[in-house]
């Protein structure tokens, strides 16, 4: 797992992942750091702000930090371990959290279900804010039973024919944000492409959830067809 920087959310009252971030960045020595660096910045920031590291922490991999297991503090991973070895526990963990604990080999690649990113800072990310904006746009409110794969990937083309750019360009960059989205959203051409051509962490991460939810299907279909 390649490290990734945690996305610069939108300031709101109360909202202490800002600030988190903040230091967590500062505290950073190089643009590629060590795993040493990474810790000890995730203990300053604790330590700074007067947080429990574990809520630091959970909430920095939320917003797409990405790291290798020798980063990581040795408290919280001990929290993680702990909630992948509970069932119950790793049925509720976030998408972030479980997607770093598969990068890690601790239990499979999470089932990607569509969900929008927090709002991101238009003062760091313009291009992003504007991005999302646009995505938002073309999906429209959301109907009461949640959005369907097709109404999902009628706003991805949209938007992509919108901005004059590759599909899997446009999915790229959203999923680069911290958006998900279910492998039935995209054309086959397109999750093909990006299977390939993908560099990003969160994007090459969702890959992966992609292909373990589509090789669960095709083991489902048959038994049901076979059940009847």
């Amino acid at each position: 797992m390649r490290f990734n920087m945690p996305m610069a959310v939108a300031k709101a009252p109360g909202e202490a992942r800002c600030l988190w971030r903040r230091l967590f960045m500062e505290a950073l020595e190089t643009p590629v750091p060590s795993a040493e660096n990474i810790s000890h910045a995730l203990y300053s920031v604790a330590t700074l702000s007067g947080a429990p590291l574990v809520c630091v922490v959970d909430a920095l991999v939320d917003l797409g930090l990405r790291a290798n297991l020798e980063a990581m503090p040795k408290p919280w991973l001990a929290v993680m371990k702990g909630r992948v070895l509970d069932l119950e526990e790793r049925a509720v963990l976030s998408w972030g959290q479980a997607s770093l604990a598969a990068s890690w080999g601790w239990m499979p690649p999470p089932a990607p279900r569509f969900s929008l990113p927090p709002e991101i800072c238009a003062e760091t990310d313009p291009f992003g804010a504007d991005l999302l904006s646009i995505f938002g746009t073309e999906l429209g409110a959301a109907p009461q039973f949640g959005y369907t794969p097709a109404a999902l990937r009628l706003a991805l083309l949209r938007t992509a024919l919108g901005m004059g750019r590759p599909l899997a360009e446009v999915v790229s960059l959203l999923v680069s944000r911290g958006m998900v989205l279910p492998p039935e959203a995209l054309p086959a051409p397109c999750r093909e492409t990006l299977r390939v051509m993908a560099t990003h962490p969160l994007v090459e991460e969702q890959v992966a959830s992609w292909q373990v939810s589509q090789q669960v299907m095709a083991e489902i279909i048959p038994l049901r067809r076979a059940q009847k």
